[in-house]
């Protein structure tokens, strides 16, 4: 690479790096710096030259750092964090960078591109007022658009472009913006002919783009105003005549905007010489007047006429027209006079001065008129006229002190001046020479108006020398005037709030307790000071004392204190209170409001107030989490508010807007209180009573289904927790009673409904079922169990589980319902074999309840209590072998034949010898079906049924062919079942037959472990998720042995 292109590499690097830190650079300061490196990098760097391979390579990264540049400098300035000098050089930069890559190219892309940037550069370069620079980055934009221009006419020619007017039109655009702002550089450089030119260019553009009429004649506007301030009055001159052509027939310019460029007009000719343009600054002033009539324009032609030969009767006429304007401020009705007297002072006829006056005088009294401005006016006046508020009588002193400080923008020595007055008139009142009755009274108000406006602007020090004022001029003997010298101290009282002087504050407001001790407000101040000073006791017997005056409905003294006030002290109270973090106060504050209240809108918000602020201070603390006792009395006393702002039949739309937010509350609370059954029952409940205030919709009917639902569970769960016997009756009723009402809802959704894909589908049916059938189980009504159960059986879509449960809960005391029980299993097992694919695990568990159930109670060696077992245990056989086909879980298989044989087993004890046979045959049968466990019981089983074979032979059998018989017609066999094995043991019964059978060793006590390594238990499914788990009992085979 050549000497040149080394060069501009090591400075395209260096640009690169300083890209870099500009992006991650803030500081405003810094990156001043860092821009103005970047500016005399680029401003050194020479164009590249395409033609040089290695050149070539460079511009796309030159066009890249030109792009980040510019990328920059928008969104600094579009955040406003770079001013309008870092603005300009990034984009100069940036721009500069643009060219040097791409100097004379003809691509239309980067042409437009460079084009912009020239444009918006000048734009940035003139904000910050240098327009030599705007005007070189103007020429280069210029320069491009022309070549750009010759690349569109060429396509249109040669019918390339799909829309040429479009592109046409983008290009008449560019150049009117060009023209505009280079019309800007030659005026700031005084090259008035240069900008005229151009903007003679702009306006041949018009034609084609009528919306920038507006811009262009304001531009105008703005360049007659800069030279006449630059006091080119010619230039100006020609300026404004432009724009004025420009607006006209505009609509958005508007004729006040005319007006205003016509009187700028009209000075320019009085400037520039006022005798010889005096007729054309008239005509100017006039032409304004007749588009828009304004103070400045009246006042202008007021000066015109004094600066010519005018009769007096025209200028009389123009000055009456500047006092009767409307919008005649005081300043111009000012200066109009002067230039009267300065000019003419022959004209100054004395109605024509009291015409002035009189105007001036309302000016001063209106509430818009400004401090300057009041100043200037009494000193006119008082140079003009004998001052007529300077007499003797205090009433008209009084009132000359209110205008005098009455405004807001009044000077510190005005207000200095009033208070050595009222000093004043304070010892000769003290010393003497007392105020009238009608002169004190208006002392006191206007004391007590500036003293209010001191403490509203928090000038607390201020107010208090105010006050301090009125309090010289109370006599503390007049028990009339005790209320108002209550306020008083009260009022002086909150400045030492204001002021931090709670000392101070505690002694004023017991003086203000003493003069009126029934004021709520006095009070309140004293439980401000208390809630300040930390003082919790004190600050809730301030409140106590407020909430007692609200309650003492037949005191008189509640009227003048208007019960209302009360009630907004205590909601400031509990205000107050919230920003002092006090929640303690703040909850006594809201609770107080809410006992006394008339006002149930009042009522009601202050209970949500209390709802929320109770959350947040049970969040804070995990164990108060749940206790939400509080809380629910705010729901009960909210439910009871708005029955009776439906019963006084108020806007039914704000009932309904209430409930429902105390509805959300209820349920996410009910929610909330899983560990409160109590708690959790009355929230549900009262959700749904909440509901049933709301707009009737199908939206509303589902919660309250739901909440009712939620309620029963909840009560149902309560019912559990209760010892006393009584009141867990009673909570069972209630919830058969919530079963009762749910079941009405959920009528009223069907019937609403157009289709009933949706009820069939709901399972809420199945549940109260469930709630109703504990329901009285608990209660011990056992002739209602099977009503229940023969209810549940006709739903379609109940689950085997939910007869499970029926089972298991029907065995619960004081039931005990042994047949409920086996009823509501065997429809178990019927609804899991119905079933496409069964659960054969689930379905296995329901057996062995079914097998314990019956089993239970009976004695182990009665025969005949045994035989609805074994119809069971045929039933579960024909399972295995036929339906089940290796599904059936083996562990459930262990345990059917561990149960059957110490059935067998049992009996043997009680020399029920065929019997015996029969079930330890069946566990024999059983153990077929068993794999990796089979090897742990097969040859004790087959040792032990030798043995009992051989019994049974001494007994029963004369040979052994007979008992060969009895075991080949066993429904399951005999080659199928035993094989080799069997035969053996037959054939060795001779050998056995003198042997003892040790029941001992015989009774097969297994216990089979789970996964988990528990014994294996059967558990049914609870009803709910809010009960516990149901079990008919926990069985392990270690409870059958002998």
């Amino acid at each position: 690479m050549d000497e040149f292109g080394g060069s501009c590499l090591s400075k395209l690097s260096q640009v690169q790096e300083l890209i870099r830190e500009l992006e991650k650079e803030t500081e405003a300061t810094k990156c001043a710096t860092l821009v103005e490196k970047l500016y005399a990098i680029v401003d050194g760097l020479p164009e590249l030259d395409k033609d040089k391979k290695e050149h070539g390579k460079l511009e796309k990264e030159v066009q890249s750092c030109s792009v980040s540049l510019w990328n920059i400098a928008v969104t600094r300035k579009t955040g406003g964090t770079i001013s309008n000098s870092l603005n300009a050089k990034l984009r100069h930069v940036a721009s500069t960078l643009s060219f040097v890559a791409s100097a004379g190219t003809s691509e239309e892309f980067i042409l437009k591109r460079q084009i912009m940037m020239g444009i918006k550069s000048g734009r940035a370069w003139l904000d910050c007022s240098n327009p030599t620079m705007a005007e070189n980055s103007l020429e280069l934009a210029l320069q491009c658009l022309e070549r750009h221009q010759n690349q569109v006419i060429d396509a249109v020619n040669q019918g390339k472009l799909p829309n040429p007017d479009k592109s046409k039109l983008e290009l008449e655009k560019d150049f009117f913006r060009i023209y505009a702002f280079k019309a800007e550089c030659g005026v700031a450089l005084s090259k008035h002919d240069e900008a005229f030119q151009f903007i003679q260019r702009a306006k041949e553009i018009l034609k084609r783009l009528p919306k920038e009429g507006t811009f262009l004649c304001f531009l105008c506007y703005n360049f007659g105003v800069d030279t006449f301030h630059m006091q080119k009055y010619e230039e100006s001159i020609t300026w404004l005549r432009e724009s004025f052509e420009l607006g006209k027939g505009v609509q958005s310019v508007g004729p006040k905007n005319q007006a205003k460029t016509l009187r700028v007009l009209a000075n320019c000719y009085l400037e520039l010489d006022g005798k010889q343009h005096w007729q054309k600054a008239l005509n100017a002033v006039g032409l304004a007047n007749a588009e828009h009539s304004h103070p400045a324009g009246l006042h202008l032609k007021v000066k015109i006429l004094l600066l010519g030969d005018s009769p007096d009767t025209r200028l009389q006429s123009a000055f009456d027209d500047v006092l009767r304007h409307p919008d005649l401020s005081i300043d111009m009705a000012l200066e109009t006079i002067k230039l009267v007297t300065q000019y003419n002072n022959e004209y100054c006829e004395s109605d024509q001065i009291d015409k002035a006056k009189e105007f001036i005088e309302e000016c001063i009294n209106t509430d818009y008129c400004e401090s300057d401005q009041i100043n200037k006016a009494r000193r006119f006046i008082e140079e003009c006229i004998n001052s007529e508020y300077c007499e003797s009588d205090l009433i008209d002193k009084a009132r000359f002190i209110e205008e005098y400080i009455d405004s807001e923008y009044c000077e510190s020595d005005q207000i200095d001046t009033a208070k050595e007055f009222i000093e004043e008139c304070i010892n000769k009142h003290l010393s003497g020479q007392p105020l009238q009755h009608d002169a004190l009274k208006r002392f006191q108000f206007i004391i007590w108006e500036r003293a209010s406006q001191a403490y509203e602007s928090n000038n607390f020090d201020e107010a208090l020398i105010w006050f301090n004022y009125s309090l010289s001029l109370f006599n503390k003997n007049d028990e009339s005037s005790w209320k108002n010298l209550s306020k008083l101290q009260r009022n002086i009282t909150s400045c030492h709030i204001g002021l931090q002087q709670f000392d101070k504050a505690a002694d004023t407001v017991k003086e203000a307790q003493q003069y009126d001790s029934l004021s709520p407000h006095t009070h309140y101040l004293i439980y401000k000071i208390a809630l300040s000073q930390c003082d919790n006791t004190k600050a809730v017997d301030a409140l106590q004392k407020m909430c007692a005056l609200a309650n003492n409905k037949d005191d008189a003294e509640k009227q003048e204190n208007k019960q209302d006030d009360i009630h907004v002290l205590i909601c400031l109270a509990a205000q107050l209170a919230f920003e002092k973090s006090n929640r303690e106060v703040a909850v006594t504050a809201l609770e107080g409001l809410v006992e006394n209240a008339d006002n149930i809108q009042q009522v009601l918000t202050s209970l949500r107030c209390l709802i929320r602020l109770k959350l947040t201070i049970n969040s804070a603390d995990d164990q108060k989490r749940s206790e939400n006792t509080d809380i629910l009395k705010y729901v009960e006393t909210a439910y009871s508010k708005l029955t009776e702002m439906k019963g006084k039949q108020e806007s039914c739309e704000s009932v309904q807007k209430e409930a429902a937010w105390f509805m959300k509350i209820a349920w996410n609370l009910g929610i909330q209180n899983e560990n409160s059954s109590y708690n959790m029952h009355q929230f549900f409940y009262h959700c749904c009573k909440f509901g049933r205030l709301c707009a009737v919709d199908m939206g509303n009917l589902i919660r309250q289904k739901t909440c009712m639902l939620m309620a029963a569970a909840s009560c149902l769960q309560m019912a559990k927790d209760i010892s006393n016997e009584q009141e867990k009756k009673t909570a069972l009723h209630q919830v058969l009673s919530h079963v009762k009402e749910c079941r009405e809802i959920r009528q009223q959704i069907k019937d609403n409904k157009i289709s009933d894909t949706d009820t069939q589908k709901d399972t809420t049916v199945v549940l109260l079922v469930l709630y109703e059938f504990e329901a009285y189980a608990r209660l011990g009504q056992t002739d209602e169990l099977s009503k229940i159960l023969d209810k549940a059986l006709s739903l379609p879509f109940a689950e085997p589980k939910t007869f499970e449960t029926m089972a298991a809960l029907s065995m619960e005391s004081p039931s005990n319902c042994k047949v409920v029980s086996i009823r509501a299993l065997k429809v178990s097992v019927k609804k899991y074999m119905q079933a496409e694919n069964p659960d054969y695990i689930k379905c296995s568990k329901v057996f062995r309840s079914l097998i314990q159930l019956s089993l239970k109670d009976n004695s182990s060696t009665d025969i005949d209590s045994k035989e609805e077992t074994w119809q069971y245990y045929m039933e579960v056989v024909q399972i295995i072998e036929n339906k089940a086909k290796g599904d059936y879980p083996e562990i459930e298989t262990v345990w059917l034949m561990t149960k059957a044989w110490n059935c067998g087993i049992y009996l043997y004890s009680a020399s029920h010898y065929q019997e015996a046979e029969r079930w330890c045959s069946l566990a024999i049968n059983l153990l077929k079906h068993l794999s990796d466990l089979k090897s742990n019981y097969e040859p004790q089983m087959t040792i032990v049924y030798a043995e009992i074979l051989s019994k049974l032979d001494s007994t029963s059998f004369p040979t052994a062919g007979d008992k060969f018989d009895r075991l080949q017609k066993r429904p399951w066999g005999y080659d199928r079942l035993f094989g080799g094995w069997l035969t053996d043991a037959v054939n060795g019964l001779a050998v056995a037959e003198d042997q003892r059978i040790d029941l001992k060793k015989s009774s097969l006590l297994v216990k089979v472990a789970s996964p988990s390594g528990e014994q294996f238990k059967s558990k049914p499914q609870g009803a709910s998720p809010y009960h516990g788990k149901f079990s008919l009992g926990t069985t392990t085979e270690g409870a059958d042995k002998d």
